[in-house]
């Protein structure tokens, strides 16, 4: 999933938090994974989720476009956050010399 033009992080590199109420991409619900993966993995894939929920994970990046880690990101920190575990994601803003 590309980002919107009309979409860019926060002035403090934030791509995506649901903590900041800064969602501006999401995925399907997951119930919509439930064809995919089958009742028994669906239901293993919430267990294991539950016992996340407290889990708080920061994935930090260089960019919000190109490359796969990006392009990764884009879906799985909404997923992350419909499984209950708090994801947010945020880019480092620096000048090209910094990489």
């Amino acid at each position: 999933m590309a980002m919107s033009k009309d979409v860019f992080p926060l002035a403090d590199g934030t791509v995506y938090s649901k903590r900041k109420n800064f969602c501006p991409f999401s995925t399907p619900p997951l119930e919509a994974y439930a064809s995919i993966l089958g009742k028994e993995k669906m239901e293993r894939l919430q267990r294991v989720a539950r016992r996340l929920e407290s889990l708080k994970l920061l994935e930090v990046n260089a960019t919000s476009e190109g490359g796969g880690v990006a392009e990764m990101l884009y879906s799985s920190v909404p997923f992350l956050n419909a499984l209950g575990i708090e994801a947010e994601w945020k880019i480092i803003r620096r000048n090209r010399e910094y990489f």
